[in-house]
């Protein structure tokens, strides 16, 4: 029996705050699904690339920031009834202002919002994107569980 799938190298997303109180997202068209969508900033690795590595070579290019602190989140697979591909998701902090650089194709907006707005635009279905929603929760789940001890 033959089967179809995709293979991808991989990619991340980065929870970025640029304060404790505001998380940085991106705001882009996105051809497949012919809207403008909110999600933090991602990439996809380079074959053989470390995600640490792409990581803050993303966080740069799509935001014009540097972290000082960024913490590994988890890993997931997106879509693995068709493809390979993993997301490694980050959190960033301590942010230092650099220069953006997006790809030749991306046009980009940087918008910075608060938890609660971000978790409003969830709630309003504005956001949609699935490394998005995961960083989000698991780092709202990580902060509740830790003040909770």
């Amino acid at each position: 029996r033959n089967r179809e799938y995709m293979t991808h190298p991989g990619a991340v997303g980065v929870l970025a705050f640029k304060t404790p109180s505001k998380i940085l997202l991106v705001k882009q068209f996105r051809y497949p699904v012919g809207k403008f969508t909110y999600e933090i900033p991602a990439g996809k690795l380079s074959k053989g690339e470390d995600p640490l590595d792409c990581v803050h070579r993303e966080l740069e290019e799509e935001t014009g920031f540097v972290a000082k602190k960024i913490r590994k989140l988890l890993s997931f697979w997106p879509t693995a009834a068709f493809s390979d591909e993993v997301i490694h998701l980050y959190v960033a902090q301590d942010l230092r202002p650099t220069r953006m650089n997006p790809d030749d194709d991306e046009y980009i907006e940087l918008v910075t919002v608060s938890p609660a707005r971000l978790e409003t635009l969830i709630h309003q279905g504005r956001i949609q994107d699935s490394k998005t929603l995961i960083a989000y929760l698991a780092w709202k789940n990580r902060s509740n569980s830790s003040t909770r001890r």
